[in-house]
This record gives structure tokens, sequence and C-alpha cells, in this order.
């Protein structure tokens, strides 16, 4: 009691077993996006051309991105060239996509929750946020409750305050 004589105010959410997934955590803040006709002279690829040039592109300009890149002036491209300019812009950016632009977050998000250990959350009670300030996308929320459903006690959307329960596992102990 306190000196009015009532209860102390408790934090029942700090008190709860609730596990918090927060897919803003992941948001790649610095996200480029590169045309590959920036390596294409005339549209076509000569390979020996090609390697120089990719070769010489600074990547210092995408350290630590998310990097999309397309081919949107339809230059006529061999199948290894999306493998090899992954290669080459993998070792300064976080991430590379061949993937139109507005795939970016899609594709970047399912890569990270595919890697994500949910073991971790294995027989709890589950919150996935929501109502941050960064767009997350719809199918990051759903690859992530697809991937917590096999093993999380509930997963539930939302503010620890106010969510919506979305599934609850009866055979979790």
């Amino acid at each position: 009691m306190n000196k009015l004589g009532t209860d102390p105010i408790r934090n029942r959410v700090a008190e709860s077993p609730l596990v918090t997934l927060d897919l803003e955590d992941f948001f790649p803040i610095h996200r480029v996006v590169l045309d590959v006709a920036q390596w294409c002279p005339e549209g076509l690829v000569r390979e020996k051309e090609f390697r120089a040039a990719l070769l010489a592109f600074d990547g210092e300009s995408i350290r630590d991105a998310a990097v999309a890149v397309h081919n949107p002036s339809g230059c006529i491209l061999p199948q290894w060239v999306p493998a090899l300019v992954a290669i080459r812009l993998a070792e300064t950016a976080r991430y590379v996509a061949w993937c139109a632009p507005d795939a970016l977050l899609d594709t970047y998000y399912a890569h990270c929750l595919a890697k994500l250990d949910v073991q971790a959350y294995a027989n709890r009670p589950v919150l996935i946020k929501g109502c941050g300030k960064h767009p997350v996308p719809e199918s990051a929320y759903a690859a992530a409750a697809a991937a917590l459903r096999p093993v999380a006690k509930s997963v539930l959307y939302g503010e620890a305050c106010s969510s919506v329960p979305l599934y609850k596992n009866s055979a979790t102990v």
C-alpha cells in the first residue's frame, strides 16, 4: 500500500510472459535502387567490359544498404549477370535482390524472417508489434505469423495494451 492507502500501480505488461517481435528492428534504413544499364553500354553485355565496369563500381555508396537491382531499360542480359552483380554488390551491401524497386522490402523481409530463430519464441505468447513509424510490408507480418505459428503458445498483433489475437496453440505447454 502507498501513502494514499491504495495498491501501488503495477505494470502488468512488464510482468507478463509476453514476448514482442518488432519487425521494425529489421527495417533497412538505407535502401538503394540500381539500374543494371549503368554497366551495359548500348544496352548490351559484353562480358569483359561488363566485368570491368562492375568492378569499377564504388561499393561505398551501398555500404550496409538493402539494394534492389533491376533492368527497367530492358538490356539484353545473359543469365549469369544477376548472379555476378549480386556477388559483387554483396561485398558491401547488407542485402542484394534482383527485383523491382517496389518489391525490395518484401524480399528483404522474407530473407530476414527465413533466418529468424523461431525457437526463441517456443511455448511463449508472442506479440507481433504493429503501428510503427516505418513502412513494414504486410507480407512481413504474414511471414512472421506463419513462422511463429508452429512454435508459439499464442500469436497476437498490435501493442501490448491493445492487441488482436491471431492464433492460440492449445497443444503447447
